[in-house]
């Protein structure tokens, strides 16, 4: 006997994780410099993930901007069944009492976009949709930024998709 996928693909599985973004020299002016960022991404799965009643998955970024890590950090979530779900596991991966929602997705992409001291949400159909409309969000550089060499490009960091 062979047994198949359903139609639409393999099950998906509810997927949640953290985002850390590093602000090197943040303490300097409370600048980022964007050639002094990295990007650490952990995730974890969990059991197979249902649409909700209403046919759809839901997305959630949260993030907290001050935190002991002195970081921009991101608790992602995506595949869950509505959103309060998906709203309370990205929050409880970001880890923080002070983390907010900032991306919420139905069926799509979710990413959050940092420049300076300044981080937006964006959502899209595909990551690179997200990624612009999280850039699109952000405020243009401040003058002090760019004057110190800050304030360049901005960094993406936290992209996510349902399904």
């Amino acid at each position: 006997m062979i047994i198949g996928w359903p139609a639409d693909g393999p099950p998906k599985a509810a997927v949640s994780g953290r985002s850390t973004m590093f602000r090197k020299g943040a303490t300097a002016l409370g600048l980022i410099a964007a050639s002094a960022t990295a990007l650490v991404v952990t995730g974890t799965g969990t059991a197979a993930a249902e649409r909700g009643a209403d046919g759809h998955y839901y997305l959630s970024i949260a993030i907290s901007t001050d935190n002991i890590e002195g970081t921009f950090v991101a608790g992602t979530a995506a595949n869950y069944p509505d959103q309060a779900s998906a709203d309370q596991a990205a929050l409880g991966e970001c880890g923080y009492a002070n983390c907010w929602v900032v991306v919420r997705s139905q069926d799509g992409c979710g990413a959050v976009a940092a420049r300076d001291n300044d981080v937006a949400g964006g959502e899209g159909a595909t990551t690179g949709e997200a990624a612009r409309n999280a850039i699109a969000q952000l405020p243009p550089p401040s003058l002090l930024a760019s004057l110190s060499g800050g304030g360049g490009a901005p960094d993406v960091f936290a992209v996510h998709c349902n399904g």
